[in-house]
């Protein structure tokens, strides 16, 4: 088992977790729900409130404000609801317990900064560890939660790429694109053919895919300013792709996407 740690948001004026005042935990589960409860209730001397549903857990959370919140992520978690919680109690440290997350859910869940991940089979010492690092401002990623053998790669794209690749999603067609972009369609049909090389897609199908499945990413680059020239460098938007091991033939996009729980 192996974990990432990324920099998170410290809770302010903890300097163990024996200070929490506010814990809070959900699960659908209620024998997993006791047993988190006992353990919270033993490693903080503060309130440990449990939630049963996801609608209760965001409504705790609004309500409660607690310094940390683990959430039994086993039955099913998507982006908004970690936008949601997010938006909920910013200063909550999360912990998700989980079985497997999609590669590009796992991408987000870590760009958060105030998440992490521990797979619900390990040892209830590493949960422990994940709570206090969590605490103390350091996001763990357990990387077994990924489909075995997976790898990241981050291809970085160029703002006008990146809102090329926004407008194909909508929908347009190259003279649409051009026209939104105060291009040629030559010039249009020049930057598609080096985006099918460098994402490793064959066809516009194939590229809409990536770029649906990256929208938030593509952030800011979905309004593109017609008259606005392309700068240079490259931006934040990124489109993941995602390397099966070796030995092992690599699918298309939209087998990857099957490969969600």
């Amino acid at each position: 088992m192996e974990y990432e740690e990324r920099p998170g948001k410290a809770v302010s004026g903890r300097a163990g977790s024996s200070r929490v005042r506010k814990a809070l935990l959900c699960s659908e589960r209620p024998i997993l729900r006791a047993g988190l409860a006992r353990l919270l209730g033993d490693w903080f001397a503060g309130e440990v409130r449990e939630a049963s549903s996801r609608h209760d857990f965001i409504h705790l959370l609004i309500e409660e404000q607690p310094e940390v919140a683990v959430l039994d992520a086993t039955g099913g978690f998507d982006l908004p609801l970690l936008h949601e919680m997010h938006d909920s109690a910013r200063g909550c440290q999360f912990v998700l317990l989980a079985t497997q997350l999609t590669p590009e859910l796992l991408h987000h869940i870590t760009e958060s900064g105030c998440c992490s991940v521990v797979c619900e089979t390990s040892p209830v010492e590493l949960f422990h560890a994940t709570l206090l690092a969590a605490l103390s401002g350091q996001c763990r990623i357990d990387s077994s939660v990924l489909p075995e053998g997976y790898t990241e790669e981050r291809i970085p794209l160029s703002p006008r790429e990146a809102e090329l690749v926004a407008l194909l999603a909508q929908g347009m067609k190259n003279r649409e694109i051009a026209e939104a972009l105060n291009l040629s369609v030559g010039t249009v049909k020049v930057y598609l053919s080096h985006l099918f090389n460098k994402l490793h897609v064959k066809d516009r199908f194939e590229l809409a895919l990536y770029a649906l499945r990256n929208m938030s990413t593509l952030g800011a680059n979905l309004k593109p300013q017609r008259a606005e020239a392309e700068t240079g460098g490259e931006t934040n938007a990124v489109i993941l792709d995602w390397h099966a091991p070796a030995g092992r033939r690599m699918r298309t996009p939209a087998g990857r996407r099957r490969l969600a729980p």
